[in-house]
Parts: C-alpha cells; sequence; structure tokens
C-alpha cells in the first residue's frame, strides 16, 4: 500500500500513512474473544471496528478535545490500558500521545507511539486491551516476533501468512511499512 501511495505521488506523510494502514488493518483481524458472564457460562463478544479502533488509537482534532477525551475516558475506567491518541487528522497528524493509567507520554512519529506503547504492555506485564487484542497480537507476531501466545488467532495467521507469501514472491513493495516503521 505504501508503495502505491509513493507510486501515485499522493501528498502525504508517512506518518499519515503508517496511521490510515493500522486503521484498515483493525478491520481485518479477528475482534471476538470468549467472555464469561455473570452465570459463569462462556459467551462470544464481537466488538465492532470502532471499538476495537478507539481501545487502540483515538483521533482527537485538537489538544483541548484530547484532554477532554482523556478526562471522560478516566472517570469511566478506573484503569486505563495502553492506547494512542493522534492529535491533528489522519491525513495531517501533528503530534501522538501514548496514554497509559493517568501517565501521557507525547511522541511526533507514530512508529514511536506504536513501540512505546507495546513496550508499555510488556513491561507492565499487562494483558491486551480486549477490543484490540488482535492488533497487539499482529504487531508482536510481525514486528517483534515474540511467541507469548503459542498460536494466533486464524485471522491473524492468515494475514501473517499472506504478507510472508508476498514477500517470497517478490511482493514486497506492496505489503512494506515506510523505512520508519522498523523497531529495535
Amino acid at each position: 500500500m505504501y508503495y502505491k501511495i509513493k507510486k501515485n505521488k499522493v501528498n502525504l506523510s508517512e506518518d499519515s500513512i503508517c496511521a490510515k494502514a493500522f486503521v484498515l488493518l483493525q478491520s481485518l483481524l479477528p475482534r471476538s474473544r470468549l467472555a464469561h458472564n455473570k452465570t459463569n457460562a462462556k459467551k462470544k463478544r464481537l466488538y465492532s471496528i470502532k471499538e476495537s479502533l478507539d481501545s487502540f488509537m483515538v483521533v482527537c482534532a485538537t489538544e483541548t478535545e484530547y484532554k477532554q477525551m482523556y478526562d471522560c475516558k478516566v472517570q469511566a475506567e478506573s484503569s486505563i490500558a495502553p492506547f494512542i491518541s493522534l492529535i491533528g487528522t489522519l491525513d495531517e497528524p501533528q503530534s501522538f500521545m501514548i496514554d497509559f493509567d493517568n501517565i501521557i507520554y507525547k511522541v511526533f512519529n507514530f512508529a514511536k507511539a506504536v513501540d512505546i506503547c507495546f513496550k508499555a504492555y510488556h513491561v507492565f506485564n499487562m494483558a491486551y486491551a480486549e477490543p484490540c487484542a488482535a492488533m497487539w497480537d499482529f504487531i508482536n507476531r510481525q514486528f517483534y516476533q515474540l511467541t507469548i501466545n503459542a498460536k494466533p488467532k486464524p485471522g491473524i495467521e492468515a494475514l501473517l501468512n499472506e504478507i510472508k507469501i508476498a514477500k517470497e514472491t517478490n511482493l514486497e513493495e506492496d505489503t512494506n511499512l515506510p523505512s520508519t516503521f522498523t523497531f529495535c
């Protein structure tokens, strides 16, 4: 996708392209899980794409809007799982915030925001937020190659296999993210 955008000379920043790719990626990943209700019976819960995306990344036009959204989220939840806030628009991101349990960390690069947010989950030994667990599992397997869970969900495994096949058949330019999207 990145290659096609650059080839067609679309004037978007790498942060914009990466953020949009992750928004689109959210719709490809599985969003359901088994939940236990009050009678301890297992019930499948399907999160909407919006619920999944909002627990991964929130887009706020201004820092004032961001502060209002964050205050509402803090009041609604006792503990907030790490998530990314994009200040600006998907076309023109200005900055990124990593929000984690009343700690706000500002960065100016989308890849760095994903990197820090991912590492916060692991440093504090937290389970991924349920609505976006598939996204973090995909990031884990595609960029970090950590083997935390024995087997990925079928949708994640299929997507990873498609990326692997594309790379093996020299279609790398269609699957590569920008050069800034490499993690240490």
